[in-house]
């Protein structure tokens, strides 16, 4: 048996029910699935076994449901983090608050819950969705203690985004300082997972890539007074990693085949490409995601040219 800490993502909600009239409820299998503590926000059903938290060897960790009731959830945060006899917090949730993916930014979701994590001093904040890897942090919310502390060195709650899945995202291109932040690592086209170790006074943190190298690494030890010290390790692990210096995450498209397709769609920007077999499995099919300024078109075509399926939809208003 392994302990889990499951948290609810968008993919949890409405997949099952777009027939039913039901979409956005929670997955029918969640909750037969876990067995996962109630102590959530009172009235809300819905949240149960989603928003929770657990006290772990010195550790509260928090489940956040970034998906629905975060107002709600917003207000029992307030009160599980006032009231917590831990040394170290650590809050996990599906969509981040420093988005690490193409142009998205979850300002709201940052506006509400950034003040909470600041006031009452949570270390570590774990956030998926993006489908690539980010890392950064915020200044401490006490500037004035500089005992023995390099300033550099003082630290407010270390952001994580990650994947461990092979589904990837190209990177925001723009920093987290636009959002009040520090981003200090990155990465595209990479799985990772992640190994924390909590030691008394220091969270050591360390982010693999499936092949089992070091690619990020860093340390918090938690002050007696005043803010976090940050410990940097990024350069124990390997090099920087994007779409550029990887293998192609997307299959490619033979030339005769690209040459057809942009003849037939015309100022086109072919996008991802996917080779399955066909139903017979006597052949191959691509699957070929483009688009232009007016809409986006999806199309399977065959390896002689044939083009044997094509969804176009136009770009919302």
């Amino acid at each position: 048996m392994i302990p889990s800490f499951p948290v609810a993502g968008n993919h949890e909600y409405g997949r099952l029910y777009e027939d039913s009239g039901k979409e956005g409820q929670l997955s029918l299998q969640w909750r037969p699935q876990f067995t996962l503590p109630e102590n959530g926000p009172d009235g809300i059903d819905e949240l149960k076994e989603t928003a929770y938290y657990m006290d772990f060897q010195g550790v509260r960790m928090i489940s956040f449901n970034s998906i629905r009731f975060r107002d709600e959830q917003a207000e029992w945060l307030k009160q599980i983090l006032a009231d917590n006899p831990n040394r170290w917090t650590i809050v996990t949730m599906h969509y981040p608050l420093y988005s690490a993916a193409g142009t998205r930014n979850n300002e709201r979701h940052r506006n509400l819950l950034k003040p909470i994590f600041d006031e009452y001093g949570v270390d570590l904040v774990l956030q998926g969705h993006d489908h690539c890897y980010a890392r950064g942090r915020v200044a401490p919310a006490e500037y004035n203690i500089t005992d023995g502390v390099n300033k550099r060195d003082q630290t407010g709650t270390v952001y994580v985004v990650s994947v461990s899945g092979g589904k990837m995202y190209d990177l925001n291109k723009q920093d987290w300082e636009q959002w009040g932040a520090q981003k200090d690592r990155e990465a595209e086209n990479t799985q990772l997972a992640q190994v924390i170790t909590v030691d008394k006074d220091t969270v050591h943190y360390k982010s693999f890539t499936a092949t089992g190298e070091l690619y990020d690494a860093f340390d918090i030890i938690k002050n007696k007074k005043g803010p976090n010290t940050f410990i940097e390790r990024k350069d124990e692990g390997i090099g920087a990693r994007y779409h550029h210096n990887t293998i192609s995450y997307f299959d490619e498209l033979p030339s005769n085949l690209e040459k057809i397709i942009l003849d037939k769609y015309k100022d086109v920007k072919i996008g991802k490409v996917s080779i399955r077999p066909n139903e017979k499995n006597e052949g191959i099919i691509y699957d070929v995601k483009m688009s232009n300024k007016n809409s986006k078109i999806m199309i399977n075509i065959d390896e002689n040219g044939e083009i044997l399926w094509e969804l176009i939809k136009p770009h919302k208003k």
